[in-house]
C-alpha cells in the first residue's frame, strides 16, 4: 500500500487527548503502515483541520452534552477533510430518533415509549399501562449510559426518583422510556462490531444499570447466526456507508434478539480483543484514502 504520507486524524476529547488504550492500538498500527496518525482533541481551537487528509472520530466522549456544537464542528470539518463517519451519519446517530426511524424501517427494536421536551408524563400509568415492571429511562441524545437510570415500579423510593429524573429530562431534551430487559443479567448484552460493512468480532457486556462496569467484564464471545443477521440487517435499512459500526443487541422475553443501540458516532470498538479489527479498519482507512 502506498500512502505518500497522509495525515490521518484520530479525534477525540479533551478528557482523553490521547486516546484510550483501544484506539492507541489502532494509532500504532497506521504509524507502522508509514500513517502520520496524531490524536486530536475535536474543540481544540487551534487544530488546522485542512492539514488533516481523513479525520477518524474516535473517543469524542463528552458530544452529548454539546451536541450542537458537536454537530457544528462535524459540518465544518467536513469541508476541510474527510471525516468519518460522515457529518450526515453524524447528525442521524446522535440523537436516538434513529431507533424509531430504524423500527419505521423494518427493525426490532427494544420496545419504546419516546416524549419530546416539555412533556408531562406520568410514570406510573406509563408503567401499569404497558405492563412493565421495570423500566429504563435515558436522555435522547446521551452517550456512555448517560442520565440513564433503572426505575422498579415495586420499590417506592426508586420509582420516586425516576418519576423525577423523568420530569428533569424533559424539561431540557427528548427522552426515551423502555421496559428492562432481564436478560442482560443472564446473556448480557452483546456488541457487533463491524469495520466496513464486515463482521470483525463479537463482545458480551455486563449490565452497566446494575453494577460498574471494567475492561475485564468484556469479553469476546461467538455471535449467534441470529444475532448477526439482525446486524446486517440494521446496517443494511441505515443506508450509510460506515467505516466502523457497532450494534448492540439483547434479547427479549422471548429470546428474540433485538436492537439495543446502533452506535456510530464514538462508539468503543474494543479493538484490544481483535488484532483483525485493528487491520480491518487500517485497511478501510487506507482505502477511504484511496
Amino acid at each position: 500500500m502506498t500512502n505518500n504520507g497522509a495525515r490521518i486524524g484520530l479525534v477525540t476529547y479533551s478528557g482523553l487527548p490521547h486516546l484510550d488504550h483501544s484506539d492507541k492500538l489502532l494509532q500504532a498500527a497506521l504509524i507502522a503502515r508509514n500513517f502520520d496518525a496524531e490524536a486530536v482533541v475535536w474543540d481544540d481551537p487551534g487544530v488546522d483541520w485542512s492539514s488533516f487528509d481523513l479525520c477518524v472520530i474516535r473517543s469524542t466522549w463528552d458530544y452529548h452534552h454539546r451536541r450542537a456544537e458537536f454537530l457544528e464542528w462535524a459540518e465544518r470539518v467536513s469541508a476541510l477533510a474527510a471525516l468519518r463517519n460522515s457529518a450526515e451519519i453524524v447528525r442521524w446517530n446522535s440523537h436516538k430518533s434513529y431507533l424509531r426511524d430504524l423500527h419505521m424501517r423494518g427493525a426490532p427494536i427494544v420496545p419504546t415509549k419516546w416524549f419530546q421536551r416539555g412533556d408531562a408524563v406520568d410514570l406510573a400509568q406509563l408503567m401499569t399501562t404497558c405492563g412493565w415492571q421495570d423500566v429504563v429511562i435515558k436522555p435522547a441524545v446521551s452517550a456512555s449510559a448517560h442520565a440513564t437510570i433503572l426505575v422498579s415500579l415495586t420499590s417506592e423510593a426508586s420509582f420516586a426518583e425516576g418519576q423525577a429524573h423523568l420530569d428533569n429530562l424533559l424539561a431540557t431534551g427528548d427522552v426515551l422510556v423502555q421496559p428492562y430487559m432481564a436478560s442482560v443479567e443472564s446473556y448480557r448484552e452483546r456488541s457487533a462490531l463491524f469495520i466496513r460493512g464486515e463482521l470483525t468480532h463479537s463482545v458480551s457486556k455486563p449490565p452497566v444499570l446494575h453494577s460498574e462496569s471494567k475492561d475485564s467484564d468484556y469479553r469476546l464471545v461467538m455471535p449467534s447466526d441470529d444475532e448477526v443477521a439482525l446486524a446486517r440487517d440494521i446496517l443494511r435499512l441505515t443506508g450509510y456507508d460506515t467505516l466502523y459500526a457497532r450494534v448492540d443487541i439483547v434479547r427479549d422475553d422471548a429470546g428474540n434478539p433485538c436492537l439495543l443501540e446502533l452506535e456510530l458516532v464514538e462508539p468503543s470498538l474494543f479493538l484490544d480483543l481483535s488484532t483483525l479489527a485493528v487491520e480491518r479498519l487500517v485497511e478501510g482507512i487506507a482505502a477511504d484514502l484511496r
